[in-house]
């Protein structure tokens, strides 16, 4: 978590807790925020092929995920 998301969460926590409107910037940074890191994790996984891979092996048949969403 980078120090800009940490901050914009605080912001808006904040201003939850006092009834207050939430700032623009603090909601647009936390978006930000957000969305680049998903962003930056789903580039690492496909570079190792984990997010494929991993996609691919909850749903091959005989697994217990895929047994299990079948009941």
């Amino acid at each position: 978590m980078t120090a800009l998301t940490w901050a914009a969460s605080m912001v808006v926590l904040d201003a939850s807790r006092r009834g207050q409107r939430v700032p623009l910037l603090a909601a647009w940074s936390l978006a930000a925020g957000i969305a680049t890191t998903v962003g930056a994790n789903l580039a690492h996984g496909l570079g190792h092929g984990a997010v494929v891979r991993s996609w691919n092996r909850r749903y091959e048949p005989g697994t217990p995920q895929a047994t299990a969403s079948r009941r």
